[in-house]
């Protein structure tokens, strides 16, 4: 039997009008009231206890905190359960329609697999027609198994070291903000690293219940600000959008949002080699000082600051071979690869010296530089190949094949690009080309 699903990049997201109308029929229907709020909860599939603001707040605010926090978790489940509850209440009329018009942007969760048919009850077979003998993966769930496995290949020595900071963070009394430096060139795939923290490295080492997930919102770096004196003002307008959908919200009416959350929250900026040519070396610490000033938390409260560094090295592109064809091209981009360099390298010394120091100017903050996310060797490669989670997918007595097709992989990487080792963004969409290009796709329904 052969079914069609919808990529997350397929799915629509919602407004804030969307959202709004959503609580307002929610109030409507009666199911936002104080009496009714936990029977709620449960039919959507979602914990009470999860919900900080179950209890204190009035029928309409609460309907508009639920439906906030089910979309910023992106808790699709729980908001499609939410409308077809809500569908038995507003048949017909200009409520209906407006439920109709927010269902449809959900309708990946039904349209897409028959109504009779749980998430958990199919079996995907991906059969791989490469050079060796055909490829049989199986997968068996609700999310599509191969997206984030190709990025797990090399970042086992940053998930260690992940682990031990928040150990020593979970201890610490008073507890403060975690911040987590990730770094590495531009070609590390550092946006599917925020993923797999995200997905797989946080849960575990938070040792999250499976039914808590992790919340995440992006802080932008304002890029073209000239004087850092007011860069804790411009990132807490950025940050207040990002959370509250509002410029004038202060540090403490944002902290309280968090508070509201049983889930821990994931603050990611993102800062390019070019932001310190333009802004100067203080720009990191300027940052850490805006944490350090974050107010106190409550208990139980679990804020992660993530600074992804992307060292920017302007890799040379093929056409750069035959520099004859634009000299001025080619001089101009062996000058920025060479000044690069230098700020890449100054970047990395100042990182060494905050490791050394242990963040010792920063005594609000718990803070970890992970190891730099390199590229990828083939050993490295090949013992993925053998992990349980591939070792799930593919059968035994093919994965010989798979680390033939591995071989073949970095041969020709090798041959092509005089390296050994592959970066992540190249590595992962080869590997995805391995697995499921050519693939086919035949569903099992038990």
């Amino acid at each position: 039997m052969s079914l069609d699903y919808c990529n997350e990049g397929d799915v629509k997201q919602l407004s804030n009008s969307d959202i709004e109308k959503f609580a307002d029929l929610l109030t409507r229907s009666g199911r936002a009231e104080y009496s009714a709020r936990k029977a709620l909860c449960i039919k959507i599939g979602i914990e009470p206890h999860q919900l900080g603001f179950l209890r204190e707040l009035a029928d309409a605010d609460f309907a508009l905190e639920l439906i906030n926090y089910l979309h910023t978790i992106d808790n699709q489940q729980a908001l499609c359960k939410l409308c077809n509850l809500l569908e038995t209440v507003f048949q017909t009329g200009n409520y209906a329609a407006d439920l109709k018009n927010i269902k449809s942007k959900f309708d990946f969760l039904t349209d897409n697999f028959p109504r009779h048919i749980s998430f958990s009850n199919y079996t995907q077979t991906i059969r791989y027609q490469g050079k060796g003998k055909p490829l049989t993966l199986r997968y068996q769930g609700k999310s599509k198994p191969l997206k984030l496995l190709p990025y797990l290949a090399n970042r086992k020595e940053q998930k260690a070291e992940l682990d031990t900071a928040v150990q020593r963070w979970l201890n610490q009394v008073p507890s403060y903000p975690l911040v987590c430096i990730i770094h590495g060139d531009e070609y590390q795939s550092h946006d599917m690293f925020l993923k797999c923290l995200k997905k797989y490295f946080l849960p575990d080492s938070l040792n999250l219940d499976p039914k808590q997930t992790v919340i995440e919102k992006f802080l932008g770096w304002p890029a073209g600000l000239k004087n850092l004196d007011s860069l804790k003002d411009r990132l807490c307008i950025n940050l207040a959008n990002s959370v509250l959908n509002c410029s004038f919200a202060t540090l403490e009416e944002i902290n309280t949002t968090f508070c509201k959350y049983i889930d821990p929250v994931i603050i990611h900026t993102n800062l390019l080699t070019e932001d310190w040519q333009q802004q100067g070396f203080e720009i990191l610490n300027k940052y850490l000082e805006f944490w350090q000033n974050w107010p106190d938390f409550i208990p139980g409260q679990k804020l992660i600051v993530c600074v992804f560094i992307k060292y920017q090295i302007k890799r040379q592109k093929q056409s750069e071979i035959f520099w004859y064809r634009s000299w001025f091209s080619y001089c101009r981009n062996l000058y920025n690869r060479h000044c690069y360099q230098d700020i890449n390298h100054k970047i990395y010394k100042q990182l060494e010296a905050l490791t050394a120091s242990n963040f010792k100017q920063f005594n609000r903050l718990s803070g970890i530089v992970l190891p730099e996310l390199t590229s990828v060797r083939r050993s490295q490669v090949e013992n993925w190949a053998h992990s349980d989670a591939i070792q799930k997918l593919v059968d035994e007595v093919m994965t010989e094949s798979l680390i033939d097709e591995i071989r073949d992989m970095f041969d020709l990487w090798e041959e092509t690009h005089s390296s050994n080792t592959i970066p992540m963004d190249d590595l992962a969409e080869n590997l995805n080309k391995l697995l499921t290009s050519i693939a086919v796709n035949e569903y099992n329904f038990s």
